[in-house]
């Protein structure tokens, strides 16, 4: 895993994981504890051996920036992810929205316009809808949205989008989808970067190189066609499987980046005054994953 670090090192125009617009406060906490574990022990998962004396250890974060943290040793820079898990369970974001975009685009000249018909167009009905609040404790009057009148229209709506996006997703092609790994796997280079995963039940973070993560392996083999597994009911994600039957554990997920409320109301009814598509692969079972490389000899183990 060492080498592997050694061989791409830290790139400054590398893309790496998830960036939300709500980043759980938990998560920021877990990042500096991350970050000051490396600033008390340059070695930390044995790192310095290869790579010379920690020079400095930056917080990055942030929705806009690509890391969570950068390491600058003597002979390399690495970019590092920081997930914090608290169970098996649950799923984290590998995102790449201009190059999926690119290619998912064709398939969802339905929903664009659905989404453009929509944007704003209750703000009205909103602002209709309040209903009158006194407190308790000072006795103010407010006026607030009407959670029934929202559910009325939100409801419905959210039926739709999924409907339209079921139907995107039925006919992309596997050619397509195996384009669409390439780019978020390979040709954005996020086998440069590092992850760490922050498991606290077990009190333990698992240090893996991205390039280890088994897609590698499946999109190098020409007989390995990757396709989505068709779901029961109408939904707007999909899991990707290859070879057949074989769960990559990796899904692709289409949705409002500030939901349904943010697309019809803005912030009559939302925090945020708009909400646009987003386009993402997720790490579903991130820990099979983690199990899958430290059987092979591929994940460093530190305990909290």
């Amino acid at each position: 895993m060492l080498d592997a670090t050694l061989n791409g090192g830290y790139n400054g125009d590398t893309m790496t994981f998830p960036t939300k617009q709500n980043v759980h406060y938990t998560g920021i906490e877990n990042e500096w504890r991350v970050v000051e574990k490396f600033r008390n022990n340059g070695n930390l998962f044995g790192l310095g051996a290869n790579l010379g004396e920690l020079m400095g250890v930056e917080h990055i974060g942030g929705t806009k920036e690509k890391d969570d943290m950068r390491l600058h040793y003597e002979k390399a820079r690495l970019g590092v992810s920081i997930k914090r898990k608290t169970s098996s369970a649950g799923s984290f974001d590998y995102l790449n929205s201009s190059a999926v975009r690119r290619l998912f685009d064709p398939y969802l000249t339905d929903v664009y316009p659905w989404i453009d018909s929509k944007s704003g167009a209750y703000q009205e009905y909103a602002k209709e809808n309040r209903v009158r609040k006194v407190s308790t404790k000072t006795g103010k009057i407010s006026w607030e949205p009407s959670q029934s009148a929202k559910e009325n229209v939100i409801k419905p709506l959210k039926k739709e989008f999924l409907r339209l996006v079921d139907v995107a997703l039925d006919a992309v092609p596997s050619n397509v989808l195996d384009d669409l790994l390439r780019e978020v796997f390979e040709q954005e280079k996020l086998k440069q970067q590092l992850m760490i995963v922050s498991h606290f039940k077990q009190e333990q973070d698992y240090l893996f190189n991205i390039s280890n993560h088994p897609i590698y392996q499946h999109l190098k083999r020409k007989d390995c066609v990757h396709v989505f597994k068709k779901p029961r009911r109408p939904s707007a994600s999909r899991a990707i499987v290859h070879g057949g039957s074989n769960d990559t554990n990796l899904r692709l997920r289409v949705c409002l980046n500030n939901g349904m409320s943010s697309l019809l109301a803005g912030k009559e009814w939302s925090a945020n005054s708009s909400s646009a598509l987003c386009i993402k692969f997720q790490q579903d079972s991130p820990m099979k994953i983690v199990e899958d490389l430290d059987s092979r000899g591929l994940v460093t183990v530190e305990k909290f």
